[in-house]
């Protein structure tokens, strides 16, 4: 169930679509250390330009899957967006000895 709520997830925030945050939520109520919709839901913060909020969901998401590319990269990003720079590049540098 929890893949398919992730999947879900991912999808309708593809699509722009609230549903994205209920579906991520759906799959963290089934498995909790599940990367992939830790990762969808902060792609939602993100998308609210909550940008705490994500990288939070992205710091969880890295605790429970270290090799996560996924929110890795969304790290950086995120980083890059409210101004942290230095901690954007540390997020490259160990997606790129990924």
């Amino acid at each position: 169930m929890a893949l398919a709520a992730t999947n879900l997830s991912f999808l309708y925030l593809l699509e722009n679509d609230t549903k994205s945050e209920k579906y991520s939520d759906i799959a963290l109520n089934y498995d909790r250390f599940n990367a992939k919709a830790k990762v969808n839901k902060g792609n939602c913060y993100f998308y609210k330009n909550n940008y705490i909020k994500a990288k939070e969901c992205y710091l969880e998401a890295i605790g429970i899957e270290a090799d996560c590319i996924e929110a890795l990269y969304n790290l950086a990003y995120v980083n890059k967006r409210i101004n942290l720079l230095t901690e954007s590049l540390a997020a490259l540098e160990k997606l790129r000895s990924i």
